[in-house]
């Protein structure tokens, strides 16, 4: 496996100003319209929050929508780039249209998989928060976290290649997920390696964003200047994350 390759073409790809740009503009646009609408709204009154949730979900389902939409377009682009160099986004339009049901299909499942994961890990956290820790018990707190962590991460580790495989391969929605646990089954090494050093660039990435978080964090997280900031570290990382994955997958399928 040629890690080399696969993240020098993952961190140079975002770099494309017309790849980055669309991208920082679809981040921005999602974030102003959510922080815009709980704005209109008092947190303080029960009412206000329930007008909040409820004028979200459309949001919510918008978001999902674009992202899925947006997701297609930018991994089948990301493969391009590593197979053959820059192509234009407008040639990736084709492969995001034909393969977005497919594509919002998978989301959704992956989505159910990693929620039902997630909650030997929920479970654990519930009944630490409910006192359990602080009667004793707090190796078997911790113990159980442990366990509700290394499910949730074997998990994540089998189904991360169900987009890009839904994207880039001929498998349906059921056949994208058995298709990305068959090559994590036997590329478990370089796969493992692989989330390493995913792992260490995108701490690198955040280790250089760390002014703007800690601005939004203390500050007014729907102070412009935050969100437009926080929208173009999303929009690197995001692109890098495509790119990352659509050439470990690219990859993986030649051996």
């Amino acid at each position: 496996m040629d890690f080399e390759k696969i993240f020098s073409k993952a961190i140079k790809y975002p770099l494309n100003l017309q790849v980055f740009v669309l991208m920082f503009a679809v981040n921005a646009a999602l974030s102003y319209s959510g922080f815009y609408i709980a704005a209109l709204t008092n947190p303080s009154e029960i009412t206000s929050l329930i007008t909040v949730g409820v004028n979200l979900i459309p949001v919510a389902i918008i978001s999902i929508l674009i992202t899925t939409f947006f997701m297609g377009l930018y991994i089948d682009n990301a493969a391009k780039y590593f197979s053959g160099g820059r192509k234009s986004l407008a040639a990736s339009l084709p492969a995001a249209k034909k393969r977005f049901l497919r594509l919002l299909g998978t989301y959704l499942l992956v989505t159910a998989i990693l929620l039902l994961a997630a909650m030997p890990l929920i479970a654990v956290v519930g009944l630490g928060s409910a006192g359990l820790s602080a009667s004793g018990n707090i190796l078997t707190v911790l113990a159980g976290m442990a366990i509700g962590f290394a499910v949730l991460f074997v998990a994540v580790f089998f189904v991360s290649l169900v987009p890009y495989i839904a994207v880039l391969g001929n498998a349906g929605v059921f056949g994208s997920i058995k298709a990305s646990a068959s090559v994590v089954r036997r590329n478990k090494l370089s796969m493992f390696i692989f989330w390493i050093l995913y792992a260490i660039i995108a701490i690198g990435i955040g280790l250089l964003s760390l002014p703007v978080t800690f601005t939004y964090v203390i500050g007014s997280s729907a102070d412009p200047i935050v969100l437009i900031l926080e929208s173009l570290i999303s929009a690197y990382t995001t692109l890098f994350s495509y790119s990352a994955f659509a050439n470990f997958w690219l990859s993986a399928k030649k051996k």
